[in-house]
């Protein structure tokens, strides 16, 4: 069976940060899959995101963020459309998921959208507009 829409959050010791993500995420009106992969983390971050309604599925290991999103995009199957969630967003609103889909699902000749964090940390701007 086919998801329409699969949110993925990669995780990796973000057991003091997750929370206000996945509040977000599992209230979001849309209908989607939420899966929830834990990197080996050796905090609470697993613990943590399973008190919500997503699936979580762990790495033994930290293995990185790519290999986080594989394992997620594996476990998943497939979807119409991929939401690639960090787990800590700070400030992360139903409108911003939003605006990563309405151009996909508007105009099917959109391949990709992009989130782009403005307005942080200096080293963070600079580091996004790369």
């Amino acid at each position: 069976m086919k998801n329409e829409i699969v949110i993925l959050i990669p995780a990796y010791n973000e057991g003091r940060r997750i929370e206000p993500v996945l509040d977000v995420v599992c209230s979001y009106e849309r209908k989607a899959k939420v899966v929830v992969i834990d990197d080996g983390s050796v905090d609470d971050t697993k613990r943590k995101a399973e008190k919500y309604p997503v699936e979580v599925i762990s790495h033994n290991e930290n293995r990185g963020k790519g290999a986080a999103l594989q394992t997620g995009i594996n476990f998943a199957g497939p979807a119409d459309y991929w939401v690639f969630l960090d787990a800590d967003l700070i400030n992360l609103k139903h409108e911003h998921i939003d605006q990563l889909l309405d151009p996909l699902i508007e105009d099917p000749k959109t391949a990709m959208t992009v989130g782009r964090f403005v307005e942080g940390r200096k080293n963070v701007d600079l580091v996004q507009r790369f």
